[in-house]
This record gives C-alpha cells, sequence and structure tokens, in this order.
C-alpha cells in the first residue's frame, strides 16, 4: 500500500522538532555548564585581586624601608632627607592599603557555620602581611638605637626585605597562573614563582644565621623578630599555588571538566 504523501510530510516534520529540541537540550547543557565555569573563575580572580592588593601593600612596605636604611647610612647628606621621606611615605601608603583591605575582607567574611577555605586564607595571608608591617615598624621605632647603624643589622634588613619582595613577584606569578594562562606557559611561569618564593625563604635563613654571627644578642633581637614574620609570610604566600590553595584547586578543576567536556564532544 503506497503511503500517502501527508502522512510523509507529517512524519519528517515531527523528526525535525525532535531533533530541534534534541540539539537545543545539549546546546542548553553545554551553556550553563560553560557559565558555571565563567562564574568559578571570575571567583577566583576577585579574590586574586584582593591577595594581589595585599601583596602591593607589602611591597610599598618594603620600597619604603629600603629608601629609609639607604638613608640611615648617611651617605649623601644633600639626598638623605628626600630618601627618608619617600620612604616614610610609601610605607604609610602600605601601611593604608593593607588597612583598606582588612575592612573589605572583614565585609566579606561569610555567616557563622560557613565554610569558606578561599576567605579564610585570605584572612591569614592578610594577618601575616599586617604582623610583617608591624615588625617593620617595629624595627624602624628603633632606629635611633645605638645598633640601629650596625652594618650587620643593615644588612640582614636589606636581605630580608628584597626576600619578602621575591615572594611577593613569586605569588604574582603564580595567581597568574591560576588565573588561566597559556597552557604551554602555565609550567614555566607556576615554576618560576614557586623557584622565587622557595629561593626567599632561604634567603631570610641565611641572612639570619649571618646576622646572628655578627651582632650581640640584645641587639639581634628586634631583627629575629622581623625575620621571623617575614618567614611567615612567605610561608603563606607559597600556598598560592600549592596543593592546599582554593584558588589554584578551582581553577584546575574546572579547566580539567572543560577538558573533560571537551574530549566528549570530539
Amino acid at each position: 500500500m503506497q503511503e500517502s504523501p501527508l502522512r510523509s510530510r507529517v512524519e519528517s516534520a515531527v523528526q525535525l522538532v525532535l531533533m530541534v529540541c534534541v540539539l537545543s537540550l545539549v546546546g542548553g547543557c553545554q551553556h550553563h555548564e560553560h557559565m558555571m565555569m565563567l562564574q568559578a573563575q571570575a571567583s577566583v580572580d576577585a579574590v586574586h585581586r584582593v591577595h594581589m592588593l595585599i601583596g602591593e601593600g607589602v611591597g610599598l612596605i618594603v620600597q619604603g624601608a629600603d629608601l629609609q636604611l639607604a638613608a640611615d647610612m648617611n651617605a649623601s647628606p644633600a639626598t638623605d632627607p628626600l630618601l627618608r621621606d619617600t620612604g616614610t611615605m610609601l610605607v604609610e601608603r602600605g601601611e593604608a592599603l593593607l588597612a583598606g583591605v582588612a575592612k573589605d575582607v572583614e565585609s566579606e567574611a561569610p555567616k557563622e557555620g560557613e565554610a569558606n577555605e578561599a576567605y579564610a586564607y585570605t584572612r591569614d595571608l592578610l594577618a601575616a602581611a599586617q604582623d610583617f608591617a608591624q615588625q617593620a615598624k617595629s624595627l624602624r621605632g628603633q632606629a635611633d638605637s645605638p645598633h640601629s647603624h650596625d652594618p650587620a643589622s643593615h644588612h640582614a634588613h636589606l636581605l630580608i626585605n628584597h626576600a619578602v619582595a621575591m615572594a611577593v613577584s613569586g605569588s604574582d606569578g603564580l595567581m597568574i597562573a591560576n588565573m588561566g594562562t597559556p597552557e604551554a606557559l602555565e609550567p614555566t611561569v607556576r615554576e618560576t614563582g614557586s623557584g622565587l618564593i622557595s629561593r626567599s625563604a632561604e634567603l631570610v635563613h641565611e641572612s639570619m644565621m649571618q646576622a646572628m654571627g655578627e651582632m650581640d644578642d640584645a641587639s639581634a633581637m628586634p631583627l629575629h623578630g622581623f625575620a621571623q614574620s617575614a618567614s611567615t609570610l612567605i610561608a603563606k604566600l607559597s600556598e598560592m599555588g600549592g596543593e592546599k590553595s582554593p584558588m589554584a584547586g578551582m581553577h584546575h578543576g574546572d579547566h580539567a571538566n572543560h577538558e573533560g567536556h571537551e574530549g566528549h564532544g570530539g
């Protein structure tokens, strides 16, 4: 029996409608997954922007302290006042930036009972940065004491400042990797960042070992507290790209899911 043209056209229309529905459903799922990935990455980027502000605050304090130390050496009476004033300004700007970040972090505190690893890490990183700033200020407060012009103390102080600056630079690299870099570059970016942080920790330790051998205990005590706060800050910065970093975990988890979907799609 010959099939009627009308029935054939109806069946073709039904098949077309079903195909459109299936394609729309698949496309909708992929769009939803893509939007979820974008939202997760946006969260990582937002958290890291706060981390970078913390690093910027620490960097200003370190740069200012270096200028103050240079002025303390009295190498150039004509420029020493400018060095000291500029150094003080940078330190104050760094402290103000950390204070502003602290208010922002406090306002974003999760509700009681809610777990938020990214917030907890940010809070701990900020606390370490503020303690470093306070120790640096305390050390500067003793600038008029006899040991403040001790070459060994100056040398160790400068080395510790440079070590912290290296660690901040290394953590910036890890954050850039967390926020997304070309696949071919990511291993190099992470290795460079981790290497800078690792070397900075060694520099703090070695500088203090040398200073302790050249200074008496009373003179070395303030420097020891400063070095300890620097080591704590560097250790916290080292978690930025490690397995404990919730930001790195979020980024890599999303990246893996994205690759998995692309694999299934191919």
